[in-house]
């Protein structure tokens, strides 16, 4: 799909991403998916139970407080939120849902670098879930 180097332009286009709310579903996520490792973020992807689903794909952000204080916890998020609404439209799979769980380290990044780092960890979870013959 997209290479690690590649760069994903962010064209006006339907959001379609439906923000999770609830601590069950983040739990859900964690419970029954995958996750990858990045430097400035920990992406997770999995499917969330009928009971709770919704159609299309979702998505959650958290920075817990090793991320920093109040401040540096709402700056971390509001840029996941940026990379998600112009990013993730093209990036995502109907059905999954994604949990973004900020670093420390995703305030010295570039927005390039996370960009980058979100093509690379999206696709390896896709591979991973492809290979396990969870859906696409």
């Amino acid at each position: 799909m997209h290479s690690a180097n590649q760069t994903i332009s962010a064209q006006k286009r339907p959001f379609g991403g439906v923000g999770l709310r609830k601590r069950a579903q983040f739990l859900a996520v964690q419970k029954h998916g995958l996750k990858a490792i990045g430097a400035g973020f920990v992406l997770q992807a999995g499917q969330l139970p009928e009971n709770i689903a919704a159609p299309g794909w979702r998505y959650g952000l958290t920075a817990s407080k090793k991320v920093g204080n109040a401040v540096v916890r709402n700056r971390a998020k509001r840029r996941l939120r940026a990379l998600v609404r112009d990013f993730m439209p093209e990036l995502a799979r109907p059905e999954l849902t994604y949990i973004f769980i900020a670093r420390q380290a995703l305030a010295g990044q570039s927005w390039q670098q996370m960009q980058q780092e979100l093509i690379r960890l999206t696709g390896k979870l896709h591979r991973q879930l492809d290979q396990t013959g969870q859906p696409r």
